[in-house]
């Protein structure tokens, strides 16, 4: 038998009765505890629902709404694709290491804004938790 068996880590959200039967989970230290007594969290991923991008490389100004879970970018060669994409790794580089060295690393504006562009850059998401 298993000396223990990891759970996935459920972080907020709802507590529900986990729906597995009456079986036995054997816990690291030797513990036993029936399946039909543990409970799990239930989470709802946060979701984005709306994106906006103004001068953001090839971006000039576009805006996503009302996203849903799954969604799907189609569109020739050099129309944005996956510049849509670079935006959330543009986001994550300036959480991750600080505004100033992500766009440094990106080449500041020079790179990052749209040419001939009037205005600044801009993103702007809103999402639910």
């Amino acid at each position: 038998m298993p000396s223990g068996i990891a759970l996935p880590r459920w972080n907020q959200g709802t507590t529900a009765p986990v729906s597995r039967g009456a079986g036995k989970l054997y816990l690291p230290g030797g513990g036993v505890r029936e399946m039909s007594q543990m409970t799990r969290r239930v989470t709802t991923p946060p979701r984005i629902e709306r994106l906006k991008v103004q001068n953001f490389r090839t971006l000039q100004n576009i805006e996503f709404k009302n996203l849903t879970p799954l969604a799907v970018l189609l569109g020739p060669n050099g129309s944005g694709k996956s510049t849509v994409f670079d935006v959330f790794a543009f986001l994550a580089e300036c959480f991750g290491n600080g505004l100033r060295r992500a766009w440094e690393k990106r080449g500041r504006a020079r790179e990052l804004k749209s040419r001939e562009a009037d205005g600044s850059l801009r993103i702007e998401i809103a999402y639910r938790e």
